[in-house]
Protein backbone atom coordinates (compact mmCIF):
# COMPACT_ATOMS: atom_id res chain seq x y z
CA UNK A 1 0.00 0.00 0.00
CA UNK A 2 1.41 3.42 -1.16
CA UNK A 3 2.32 6.17 1.81
CA UNK A 4 -0.14 8.50 2.29
CA UNK A 5 0.70 11.88 0.87
CA UNK A 6 0.84 15.27 2.87
CA UNK A 7 1.41 18.61 1.91
CA UNK A 8 4.89 18.00 3.41
CA UNK A 9 5.10 16.53 -0.20
CA UNK A 10 4.54 19.45 -1.78
CA UNK A 11 6.45 21.88 0.18
CA UNK A 12 9.87 19.52 -0.40
CA UNK A 13 8.12 19.66 -4.22
CA UNK A 14 8.15 23.27 -4.39
CA UNK A 15 12.07 23.09 -2.18
CA UNK A 16 10.52 24.87 0.36
CA UNK A 17 10.58 22.32 3.04
CA UNK A 18 13.94 20.13 3.60
CA UNK A 19 15.31 18.06 5.76
CA UNK A 20 18.61 18.31 7.26
CA UNK A 21 21.19 16.24 9.31
CA UNK A 22 21.83 18.01 12.70
CA UNK A 23 25.07 16.71 14.37
CA UNK A 24 25.02 17.79 17.80
CA UNK A 25 21.51 15.77 18.20
CA UNK A 26 22.38 13.26 15.74
CA UNK A 27 19.03 13.43 14.63
CA UNK A 28 17.24 14.52 11.00
CA UNK A 29 15.82 18.24 11.66
CA UNK A 30 12.53 19.63 9.19
CA UNK A 31 13.63 23.25 8.17
CA UNK A 32 10.85 25.21 6.26
CA UNK A 33 12.67 27.57 4.03
CA UNK A 34 9.98 30.04 2.08
CA UNK A 35 6.58 29.73 0.91
CA UNK A 36 5.48 32.27 -1.86
CA UNK A 37 1.95 32.18 -2.13
CA UNK A 38 1.53 36.26 -1.72
CA UNK A 39 2.64 36.94 -5.61
CA UNK A 40 2.04 33.46 -7.23
CA UNK A 41 -1.46 32.91 -7.68
CA UNK A 42 -0.22 29.39 -9.67
CA UNK A 43 1.26 28.11 -6.76
CA UNK A 44 -1.48 28.93 -5.00
CA UNK A 45 -3.83 27.15 -7.27
CA UNK A 46 -1.53 24.67 -7.57
CA UNK A 47 -1.66 23.98 -3.55
CA UNK A 48 -4.84 23.89 -3.19
CA UNK A 49 -5.26 20.98 -6.12
CA UNK A 50 -2.19 19.25 -4.39
CA UNK A 51 -4.33 19.30 -1.03
CA UNK A 52 -7.68 18.14 -2.76
CA UNK A 53 -6.31 15.79 -5.50
CA UNK A 54 -3.24 13.83 -3.66
CA UNK A 55 -3.77 14.46 0.28
CA UNK A 56 -7.70 14.52 1.05
CA UNK A 57 -8.33 12.35 -2.02
CA UNK A 58 -12.07 13.54 -1.82
CA UNK A 59 -14.58 15.51 -3.92
CA UNK A 60 -13.93 19.19 -4.03
CA UNK A 61 -17.49 20.16 -3.22
CA UNK A 62 -16.73 18.13 0.34
CA UNK A 63 -13.47 19.64 1.06
CA UNK A 64 -14.45 22.00 4.40
CA UNK A 65 -12.26 25.44 5.96
CA UNK A 66 -11.29 21.63 8.44
CA UNK A 67 -9.16 20.26 6.02
CA UNK A 68 -7.22 23.70 5.16
CA UNK A 69 -6.21 23.98 8.89
CA UNK A 70 -5.71 20.41 9.23
CA UNK A 71 -3.21 20.52 6.67
CA UNK A 72 -1.47 23.87 7.70
CA UNK A 73 -2.75 26.36 4.73
CA UNK A 74 -4.58 28.55 6.61
CA UNK A 75 -2.58 31.09 5.74
CA UNK A 76 -2.84 30.44 2.07
CA UNK A 77 -6.89 30.39 2.79
CA UNK A 78 -6.79 33.85 4.02
CA UNK A 79 -5.77 34.73 0.11
CA UNK A 80 -9.34 34.12 -0.57
CA UNK A 81 -10.80 35.62 2.07
CA UNK A 82 -10.69 32.40 4.06
CA UNK A 83 -13.74 30.70 1.78
CA UNK A 84 -12.61 27.39 0.85
CA UNK A 85 -15.30 27.55 -2.10
CA UNK A 86 -13.41 30.31 -3.33
CA UNK A 87 -10.00 28.78 -3.57
CA UNK A 88 -11.49 26.02 -5.01
CA UNK A 89 -13.10 27.96 -7.51
CA UNK A 90 -9.88 29.67 -8.02
CA UNK A 91 -7.79 26.61 -8.54
CA UNK A 92 -10.54 25.40 -11.55
CA UNK A 93 -11.79 22.69 -9.23
CA UNK A 94 -15.57 23.78 -8.40
CA UNK A 95 -17.76 26.05 -10.75
CA UNK A 96 -20.48 28.70 -9.79
CA UNK A 97 -23.24 26.12 -9.73
CA UNK A 98 -21.61 24.24 -6.89
CA UNK A 99 -21.35 27.32 -4.69
CA UNK A 100 -24.71 26.53 -2.77
CA UNK A 101 -23.89 22.61 -2.04
CA UNK A 102 -20.53 24.37 -0.48
CA UNK A 103 -22.02 26.88 1.49
CA UNK A 104 -24.95 24.72 2.95
CA UNK A 105 -23.00 22.03 3.30
CA UNK A 106 -19.95 23.96 5.38
CA UNK A 107 -22.14 25.24 7.76
CA UNK A 108 -21.00 23.97 11.06
CA UNK A 109 -17.28 23.29 10.04
CA UNK A 110 -16.01 26.34 10.88
CA UNK A 111 -12.71 26.37 12.40
CA UNK A 112 -13.66 28.43 16.18
CA UNK A 113 -10.87 30.61 17.56
CA UNK A 114 -10.32 29.99 21.16
CA UNK A 115 -8.87 32.97 22.90
CA UNK A 116 -7.49 31.94 26.20
CA UNK A 117 -7.08 34.66 28.86
CA UNK A 118 -4.03 34.04 31.18
CA UNK A 119 -4.95 34.10 34.95
CA UNK A 120 -3.48 37.22 37.19
CA UNK A 121 -1.01 36.17 39.47
CA UNK A 122 -1.90 36.80 43.18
Amino acid sequence: MPKKRTMKDFWVQMGWYKEVYDRATGTRVRRFTYAKWKDDEQTQHDAVRFLVEEVLQKDPRDVTERDFYENRLTGLLRYYGDSPYEALREAGLVDKSQEAYMRSHARGKKIVETIFVMPERF
